[in-house]
């Protein structure tokens, strides 16, 4: 009985003792498993790039499944020779480690969600990021376009003030040239803006006009200077316009003379023909201003005209206020001409009537001193034929 009692005992011992080892190698396990998964764990807090961690974690699970195949399959071995007891024992193991298996299973879940997490936390960042970069650049584009609009502003400002000040500069340009032409002729004041200066020229042949007004003196003493200058004014415009119809040069006032002249600044074959014309009209525009104001009791304008043709200089003097004026014999005989003329009549030297004569009718009057010529034959304007 004793016998029996150390054999059984015995084999109760080793018994304990294997199932004791067997415990130690299930917490061994357990703690390889809790290790293994601290290292999961680790892998992938130092994993950065989300396809490396899926790699990763897919790589370690196969490697626990294979390490915990191979561990089976030790027990198995181990526990071929167990008794009943520690078929419970297996039993138990298993059920432990599919818990363990199921807790790594849920570990991995919860490892995958998060880097599903990560990855959408990535995304919506990268969104935020662009829909940033959709509202800077949106910013930059609205701050270029309104720089252009106002660049186009300014500059579209800054054109109508120059074109506005080019206008005024026009205007007074014209105004300027205007001026001009009222004092020189066309070609003369073309040549002064040129070249600074006009050249002064001798033309062979040019007809000058003389006038002046009969009593003229008396006239300014019953007249007051108002009324006076306004008559001189109204008489002399519409001297101007008979002159600019004829095609002539207004060469100056002096006083109560008016001077003008054909056949310059560019010459021509009918300058003598056109000053005769010209004087007619004159002397028809003071008959026709007399017969208006005759019933006004005042006294009236009655000319004297002479007119001579020859050569003479003609170029523009002054520069402050540019004046275009003649010299010469011929001026002086056209003068002469006017002097010894009568009122309301028209007196031409004989040169102008040998020019005249085939178109107008005339009357010789004899001849009249002339000073470093001598005598000179006259006629007046009779008819026109």
């Amino acid at each position: 009985m004793e016998f029996e009692e150390q054999i059984f005992g015995k084999k109760r011992r080793e018994a304990e003792k294997k199932a004791r080892k067997a415990a130690a190698a299930r917490k061994k396990a357990i703690k390889e498993l809790k290790e293994t998964q601290k290292n999961l764990e680790n892998i992938h807090q130092q994993n950065k790039l989300l396809d490396q961690r899926n790699d990763s974690l897919r790589l370690i699970k196969s490697m626990l499944n294979n390490s915990l195949y191979d561990r089976e399959k030790e027990l198995e071995t181990m526990y071929q020779s167990r008794l009943e007891t520690e078929s419970q024992l297996i039993e138990s193991k298993r059920i432990m480690d599919s818990l363990e298996m199921r807790s790594i299973v849920d570990s991995l879940e919860i490892i995958q969600q998060k880097m599903i997490l990560d990855q959408q936390s990535v995304e919506i960042r990268d969104q935020a990021l662009l829909r940033n970069l959709f509202i800077a650049l949106a910013v930059i584009l609205g701050l270029i376009a309104f720089s252009l609009y106002y660049r186009w502003k300014t500059t579209h400002k800054f054109n109508n003030l120059l074109q506005e000040k080019n206008n005024i500069i026009l205007t007074e340009q014209k105004k300027s040239e205007a001026l001009l032409l009222n004092i020189l002729p066309h070609s003369i004041a073309e040549e002064l803006k040129k070249n600074g200066a006009a050249e002064a020229k001798r033309h062979h042949s040019v007809t000058v006009l003389f006038s002046d007004f009969v009593n003229f003196s008396q006239i300014t003493a019953m007249k007051d200077p108002k009324t006076l200058v306004a008559d001189l004014d109204y008489c002399f415009k519409a001297f101007d316009a008979i002159i600019v119809k004829n095609n002539l040069e207004k060469i100056k006032t002096i006083g109560d003379a008016y001077m003008c002249a054909g056949g310059l600044p560019a010459s021509n074959n009918t300058h003598a023909h056109q000053i005769m014309q010209a004087a007619i009209e004159m002397q028809a525009f003071l008959k026709e201003w007399a017969a208006t104001n005759q019933d006004k009791n005042a006294p009236v304008f009655t000319a004297r005209i002479g007119i001579h043709t020859g050569p003479l200089i003609a170029g523009v003097v002054g520069d402050k206020k540019f004046a275009y004026d003649i010299w010469g014999d011929t001026v002086n005989i056209a003068s002469r001409m006017e002097s010894a003329a009568e009122a309301g009549r028209i007196n031409v030297s004989k040169t102008t009537y040998e020019l005249l004569k085939d178109d107008f009718e005339f009357t010789a009057r004899g001849s009249i001193e002339a000073k470093n010529i001598g005598a000179m034959n006259m006629y007046f304007l009779k008819k026109i034929r």
